[in-house]
């Protein structure tokens, strides 16, 4: 919520950015996860 507020108050260009931001740390945790996955998957047959 306090997010979405301080997004209120931001122009379009930091919005942007901060799309940007948040698909690149949400793919960087998306990989980490699928590591993980296949690590394990790899370990335990």
């Amino acid at each position: 919520m306090i997010f979405f507020i301080a997004w209120l108050h931001l122009p379009f260009g930091s919005t942007c950015f901060l799309f940007k931001l948040a698909e690149v740390i949400s793919s960087i945790l998306h990989l980490k996860w699928v590591d993980s996955y296949s690590i394990r998957k790899w370990m335990i047959p």
